[in-house]
């Protein structure tokens, strides 16, 4: 599968009524885009995956399985509570200034956390 179908089969997740969702459709489905080739790779952590993996995940978790995102822990803080927290959960941004799809319409990514943690401010 090529990140343009990928982003295809994303796009089908956005069925919403709100704008926000629409652009980003809109955006994922876009014929013509340039993505950029990530520079570094990074797993997502085997706890992530393996809940990925389960039955009752999402369809969508086998295909974003499939590919070599550069996946981090977030970084908005540099306090030590929250940096610990952090290591149950990663993020990759595929649309937005720094994705791997440049956008100055829409931020959109994945942000994987495992069950029961906590989605800090």
């Amino acid at each position: 599968m090529s990140l343009k179908d990928f982003f295809e089969k994303l796009a089908e997740i956005f069925d919403g009524k709100r704008e926000i969702e629409k652009v980003a459709q809109r955006q994922l489905k876009c014929q013509h885009f340039q993505h950029r080739t990530p520079t570094s790779h990074v797993n997502l952590p085997q706890p992530i995956i393996e809940v990925m993996r389960r039955k009752s995940a999402h369809p969508i978790c086998k295909a974003i399985l499939e590919f070599p995102f550069d996946w981090r822990p977030p970084q908005t803080s540099n306090d030590s509570v929250y940096k610990e927290h952090s290591t149950f959960k990663s993020h990759v941004e595929l649309l937005g200034p720094n994705g791997l799809v440049k956008s100055s319409i829409v931020r959109l990514g994945l942000y994987g956390m495992l069950p029961h943690s906590e989605y800090g401010i």
